[in-house]
């Protein structure tokens, strides 16, 4: 489907993530000369609160999430608990949501707490595992964390809770790591797949095995080999796939099939991770972790491109691999001259597909601070154009 490009929607996404670019080679700079970043990454975090969590109404999900949102009950209503047997939500997401409106009946404030939560972990979480901060935020950025702030408001909890896990799993303390991936659950029944990770993810897969599954997710991608039909079967046609996952962007580059950017991206990450593992481990053991997650998104999407919607559902899963591994590799490049060489070229890469991603007619930003279009407005903005997305 071609669906018409406006490049001006784009502006506001280069715009924030070149000054993004800027706050980056400040840390650079503080990292050597010995300053504290501290007060950049606050900044950061602070930019990054206003520009995702005062957004209007953008992309698809606020479709649906409005009007639910609207119709939650308060906590004096007496419905609640009738309410949680009968919701077409999990049941924690519906009760995180119905204490939100009790408080605060507003749903762009539930929108801004959803983001606050979700970028607060993420702060922790690159300030731990991560030597540049302000990196960790852009290639969250660019490698679908905005989609997923956007528009899966459901999913965003479960994987940021499981990332917070992360840590147990490293330390191979099953108890917390399983109670805080079942509080997932309530959120979304996605985190139900992150169970019997723990048995994998922190496991050191031999590089034979790992360059095998490189040759082979390739043949099946390149090839469109069909096997999913031929092993599950009729298998496939019983699995209730809404109860995995919330629509996502087909309209973006996980949908797209052929030699295209996305695809030799997708092959100079995985040989590059791969070439760095040895210096990423030695920097931090949980960087295996992020390493096999990596490898998992390669997996879901090169070898479940025959059922699309399981590529993008299940890869959307372990995109978080990317946030973690960019900003460390960096880190573990020394010379400065290698680091230009890293550095330059991913920039170009950021500009690129922060323009790709932006242009379609369901990415137009407004903000709260300056005026948004209201919900009657934009979902007739929604329904017009809503062809060129089906």
């Amino acid at each position: 489907m071609i669906y018409p490009v406006i490049p001006v929607f784009a502006i506001p996404y280069l715009a924030f993530i070149l000054f993004a670019f800027y706050l980056f080679f400040i840390e650079s700079e503080n990292k050597i000369i010995g300053k504290s970043n501290r007060g950049i990454q606050l900044f950061t975090l602070g930019m990054f609160i206003v520009f995702i969590g005062l957004r209007g109404h953008i992309n698809t999900d606020w479709v649906a999430y409005y009007p639910v949102f609207s119709d939650l009950p308060y906590l004096w209503d007496g419905q609640l608990f009738d309410y949680l047997k009968n919701g077409e939500m999990e049941s924690g997401f519906l009760f995180y949501s119905i204490i939100i409106k009790s408080i605060f009946s507003n749903y762009f404030v539930w929108v801004f707490i959803n983001t606050v939560i979700d970028l607060f972990i993420l702060d922790k979480l690159f300030r731990r595992y991560t030597d540049y901060y302000v990196l960790a935020f852009i290639t969250f950025f660019i490698m679908n964390g905005l989609a997923i702030e956007f528009n899966l408001y459901r999913n965003s909890k479960a994987l940021v809770l499981f990332l917070l896990s992360l840590e147990y799993l490293k330390d191979k303390k099953m108890l917390p790591y399983f109670l805080i991936n079942l509080l997932g659950v309530t959120f979304h029944y996605s985190a139900l797949l992150f169970f019997p990770l723990y048995f994998i993810l922190n496991k050191e897969i031999p590089r034979f095995v790992i360059w095998t599954i490189f040759i082979v997710s390739n043949v099946i991608f390149i090839f469109r080999i069909k096997w999913i039909g031929l092993v599950l079967g009729d298998i496939v046609s019983l699995i209730n796939i809404a109860a995995i996952s919330d629509k996502v962007d087909t309209y973006s580059e996980a949908a797209e099939a052929g030699f295209t950017i996305g695809y030799f991206e997708r092959i100079f990450s995985f040989i590059v991770f791969s070439v760095f593992y040895k210096d990423l481990i030695a920097q931090n053991p949980i960087n295996r972790i992020f390493y096999n997650s990596y490898i998992l998104f390669f997996v879901c999407v090169f070898t479940l491109s025959e059922i699309g919607v399981f590529s993008d559902r299940f890869s959307y899963l372990f995109i978080f691999s990317y946030w973690f591994l960019y900003p460390n590799i960096y880190s573990c490049i020394k010379s400065k001259t290698n680091k230009y060489a890293f550095i330059v070229p991913f920039f170009c890469f950021v500009l690129l597909r922060t323009y790709k991603a932006n242009t379609n007619l369901l990415a137009k930003y407004d903000n709260l601070l300056w005026g948004i279009e209201n919900y009657d407005e934009r979902y007739k903005r929604f329904e017009e154009n809503s062809r060129y997305f089906e």
